[in-house]
């Protein structure tokens, strides 16, 4: 202490509540100009004042990981009270407040989230503005930044660009196919034929990584399955994958099963209305001749009539038969083929007829 000539006590120290003593003893005298003295010993009492908390912060990094679930914990604030006093932490307005909404402060200090975030399509940084306060409402406040990290996702919507389907007799090799998937993080996926559900058939089939799948065996329709399983993998490049069954389909080759074939030329107006002549050269009666049920037949444009375009169909006008490739046959596509494939249960009928002239049209005779 510094005591003045006058009688005013003044400190020479700074003096702490919580750290140092309460009390302190001086002994003053008093001394008049004959140098008559009188002492006595005094008490200096500290008194406590409520001082504002110190050292807000987080106690570890603030971070958090994508796809989180709400309430995920963030990390946790600590703060000093002088005192020693109990405080609470709160999401406060004020500078760095931007992200206050998107996130909850339990009064304990325990950050949490209050939304689910996306590294790929969300911001990787949040702003929060945090109060800690004391149990005199004496306050300290702080802007935090937390921060979005990355985690890698398992890639997703796996499939085939088109319907998997093969035609009977292909050359090894030939390409069935394509699939393809989607990496939320944007990179290379590979692809693999993989053990499990719906992996019976992989051995018959190669996938390139580039997703193309290939033949690895000849299919033959008659002998053969009709349908085939393979099972398919898509692998990010940290090894993230996701796996599906697909089905290949195997269809007939028409050519490959022609029960007949005959050449179609001409065109007129009366019956039979086109010339035939089947393999041997000679001129078939289609009134009398019956296809058989379970067949295929193949009818050949050699010189048709321009005025007069040749189509088989299951009734007049119809060109959309799912029995019926190609055709129609004209002048101007010599050489051009209609398949007719007859289904064994088959119970319609089916026709050939000028695409021009409804009065130009003849039935097949079907047998089983």
């Amino acid at each position: 202490f510094l005591l003045d000539t006058n009688g005013i006590l003044k400190t020479e120290a700074t003096f702490d509540y919580e750290s140092n003593a309460s009390t302190y003893s001086i002994r003053v005298q008093a001394k008049d100009d004959q140098n008559g003295t009188l002492e006595s010993a005094f008490t200096v009492i500290l008194t406590n004042v409520n001082e504002y908390p110190t050292g807000l912060n987080s106690t570890s990094t603030l971070t958090m990981i994508e796809n989180a679930t709400l309430q995920t914990v963030v990390g946790e604030f600590s703060a000093t009270d002088p005192e020693g006093g109990v405080l609470t932490y709160y999401l406060v307005s004020g500078t760095g407040d931007g992200s206050n909404s998107l996130f909850l402060l339990d009064t304990n200090g325990i950050l949490k989230t209050e939304a689910t975030f996306d590294y790929e399509s969300n911001a990787s940084t949040y702003s929060i503005r945090v109060q800690v306060k004391d149990d005199q409402n004496a306050t300290l406040e702080s802007a935090f930044t937390i921060t979005l990290s990355d985690v890698n996702e398992s890639p997703t919507d796996l499939n085939s660009t088109s319907m998997l389907t093969m035609v009977e007799n292909a050359s090894l090799q030939t390409v069935v196919g394509e699939f393809n998937a989607t990496d939320p993080e944007g990179g290379t996926l590979a692809f693999y034929l993989v053990s499990g559900t719906g992996d019976g058939n992989n051995s018959l089939f190669l996938l390139d990584t580039n997703g193309t799948l290939k033949t690895e065996a000849t299919f033959d329709y008659e002998t053969n399955a009709s349908s085939y399983s393979i099972r398919v993998q898509a692998k990010d490049d940290q090894n993230a994958t996701v796996e599906g069954s697909f089905t290949i389909t195997l269809s007939d080759d028409v050519i490959d099963n022609i029960e007949a074939s005959y050449t179609v030329s001409g065109g007129q107006g009366s019956a039979p209305f086109y010339t035939f002549t089947d393999a041997n050269g000679n001129t078939p009666d289609f009134t009398t001749l019956q296809f058989v049920k379970g067949k295929n037949y193949e009818f050949v444009a050699a010189s048709v009539s321009g005025s007069h375009p040749f189509m088989i169909g299951e009734s007049y006008g119809d060109t959309s038969s799912s029995h019926v490739s190609g055709g129609p046959l004209n002048s101007l596509n010599n050489g051009a083929k209609i398949s007719l494939s007859i289904p064994s249960d088959y119970s319609g009928d089916f026709f050939y007829f000028c695409t021009a002239h409804g009065s130009m049209v003849q039935q097949f005779q079907l047998s089983n």
